[in-house]
């Protein structure tokens, strides 16, 4: 048993011996083949002409100041996608970039006689005056499956695209257009023309603007008003922006409430929008028709007595009495029918809807809702001792109209374009500053003003002046 097992030895030596010098070929021979394929890249796909990466513009080539410029970036590979496309966000100075995070456009084609597969996706840009732009190098990230090295992604940066922007000579005077052949304005209130108005009533107005091709921002609103004896209070525009089957569409739907706090007669002027159209190149124009409203004394106020007008007592009956009953009685009904009117009278002696707004202003600064706090110290500055038409104009000197700055920038995101002055766009706004604005300073007199276009984003909060 024993002789058995030692002749097996010297065969299991060999085979592994064989085996061994059998691995070391086969390592060494295919390190020295030169037909071995290092590992893809985005680069190398791209090379070898396995991979397409194109940015197109679309439409016509003229273009107005504020109307859509849309470029389209398509990946096409001989393959498949594995993990899709991505485009990096960017920014473009005097422009409003949308975002393009949606859907891609997925299709095929063929390339040499073979079927590819191509992902597309759109970049919509809005330029906000005429002049030369210039897209940055835009990166774009590709995941693609491959055949020897299974999926392979990474970035690709795409060359800088130009183009050019004008305006024509009819929208050189104009403030406030958009670029579109689709834009109405609609207008539903209300005011009854048959209705005998007194002090303590009030109207409603809603006006919801539509275009197409126009994102919700651009689109106008309605005009600041100030009239005395006449209240006006706008709530906080809805916006929406729609978009199905390659259509693009917006609404601004605006509600204005006009409380009358003192009799005569009032005119509200019909205001004006514009828009261009650009398939006829022509300027165009919706209006938003006004009214006329008298507003009648109340008819409970009791008439001042006439001079040397005399009543005779009789001394039979307790006159004092009977008048004092009267009054009382007719005080408790009007208090019953006038309740509301009381109510807000008393809101009004005491500046509760100011308080409010204080209130609201300073919780929505904690709250990081920086549009809403905009609004509000607007409507908190209106109901004080001044009334302008623009929150900027209430903050004439530093530093105050640096702190304005800082908290429109973080409502709005929107960048510096001094940048001598670079404001901080992401954060907090601190509650120094934010209790300092509820305090302005009196206007300067003769005061030049400076011309920022940072704040034509939103002229309602902050226009130029």
């Amino acid at each position: 048993m024993m002789i058995k097992s030692c002749s097996i030895w010297p065969g299991l030596l060999a085979t592994c011996g064989l085996l061994f010098l059998s691995i070391s070929f086969n390592a060494q021979s295919r390190s020295n083949n030169p037909d071995t394929k290092p590992a893809q890249t985005i680069e190398s796909l791209i090379d070898n002409e396995q991979l397409q990466i194109n940015i197109k513009r679309l439409g016509q080539d003229n273009t107005i100041a504020r109307q859509a410029v849309t470029f389209q970036v398509e990946v096409a590979t001989n393959r498949w996608f594995s993990r899709g496309t991505r485009i990096e966000k960017f920014d473009l100075e005097n422009a409003i970039v949308l975002p393009f995070d949606g859907m891609a456009f997925n299709s095929s084609r063929m390339i040499d006689g073979a079927t590819w597969a191509t992902q597309s996706r759109d970049i919509t840009i809005y330029p906000l005056d005429e002049g030369e732009y210039s897209l940055p190098q835009i990166r774009v990230f590709v995941s693609v499956n491959t055949e020897h090295s299974g999926t392979v992604e990474g970035f690709w940066q795409l060359n800088p695209m130009n183009f050019s922007v004008s305006q024509p000579k009819q929208l050189a005077l104009i403030d406030h257009y958009v670029v579109t052949d689709t834009f109405s304005v609609k207008q539903r209130s209300d005011f009854d023309k048959k209705a005998d108005y007194q002090i303590g009533d009030s109207i409603t107005q809603e006006v919801e603007f539509y275009a197409e091709r126009v994102p919700a921002m651009m689109l106008p609103e309605l005009a600041q008003m100030s009239v005395e004896g006449i209240s006006v209070f706008d709530e906080e525009p809805i916006l929406k922006d729609n978009q199905s089957r390659g259509e693009f569409s917006s609404s601004r739907h605006q509600t204005r409430t006009y409380i009358f706090e003192q009799a005569g007669n009032y005119t509200m002027a019909e205001q004006t929008f514009y828009y261009w159209d650009p398939s006829k190149n022509t300027l165009k124009t919706r209006k938003l028709p006004g009214f006329n409203i008298e507003i009648a004394s109340d008819p409970n106020q009791q008439q001042k007595p006439r001079k040397n007008e005399q009543i005779a007592p009789i001394p039979t009956i307790p006159w004092e009495r009977v008048f004092g009953v009267i009054v009382l009685v007719t005080l408790v009904i009007i208090s019953i029918r006038k309740r509301q009117e009381i109510l807000g009278f008393y809101k009004q002696v005491t500046r509760y809807q100011r308080r409010q707004y204080r209130r609201a202003y300073i919780s929505s600064c904690h709250d990081g809702n920086y549009r809403q706090s905009c609004e509000y110290l607007y409507r908190y500055l209106r109901t004080g001792g001044e009334r302008y038409s623009t929150l900027h104009r209430y903050f004439p000197i530093e530093p105050q109209r640096t702190y304005l700055q800082e908290l429109v920038a973080l409502a709005y995101d929107i960048n510096e374009p001094i940048p001598e002055k670079k404001l901080v766009t992401r954060g907090s706004f601190a509650r120094r500053k934010m209790l300092s604005l509820l305090k302005p300073e009196r206007l300067a007199k003769e005061r030049v003003w400076e011309d920022r276009e940072l704040l034509n984003i939103n002229p309602r909060q902050c226009p130029n002046d």
